[in-house]
């Protein structure tokens, strides 16, 4: 079984058999503590709280997964384990910032980033930024799901700042964008 951070978990065991055809119930051990009653039934699903329950809550992880079957006469048996995959979900970056402003003007941007992992937000975030839009990363801030930054731009142009946010885990977002009219002169009362 694999699955991304903020998934559910389907499980099956339809493969199981009774040779006498004895109605069958089935009781998981889903994090491999060696305790049975994770969850129930031929096919279930557990949610993304159910998992955080059972201490699944930050990828990458790997887990022993077992079934045991119950024949209700006597006869228990128990699989042989399988791997379940819980992989990193990268984080979902955002900037905000004015779409205009004056060359030499000190200008505030508020970064953010949402991940799917309670233990990823609460560790907090790093933010690589491009002020210029040449594909190189020129400033690194590192803090909580929402961090403002400055930045003073000192030339008038037309500006796409790029910023992408890293996870604890490594796992990096997307890259925004926002883009920003830069004037190169500011008018004084019209002048």
């Amino acid at each position: 079984y694999t699955i991304v951070e903020g998934d559910s978990l389907t499980l099956d065991a339809s493969g199981s058999s009774d040779a006498d055809g004895d109605a069958l119930t089935y009781s998981w051990d889903i994090n491999g503590d060696g305790t049975f009653g994770d969850a129930t039934g031929v096919n279930p699903t557990l949610t993304k709280a159910q998992l955080t329950s059972l201490g699944i809550t930050n990828g990458t992880a790997s887990f022993n997964v077992t079934v045991r079957v119950d024949d209700g006469k006597g006869h228990i048996v128990s699989s042989t384990a399988t791997t379940f995959t819980f992989n990193n979900a990268p984080p979902v970056a955002t900037i905000s910032g004015p779409t205009s402003a004056t060359k030499d003007e000190v200008l505030t941007f508020t970064l953010g980033a949402t991940d799917a992992s309670s233990s990823d937000t609460s560790a907090g975030f790093t933010w690589k930024i491009d002020w210029d839009g040449d594909g190189a990363f020129d400033q690194e801030v590192t803090g909580t799901s929402t961090q403002t930054v400055t930045h003073t731009f000192t030339a008038g142009c037309p500006a796409v700042v790029k910023v992408q946010a890293i996870d604890q885990d490594g796992g990096q977002s997307e890259i925004v964008t926002l883009q920003i009219n830069i004037e190169g002169v500011n008018l004084v009362d019209g002048t």
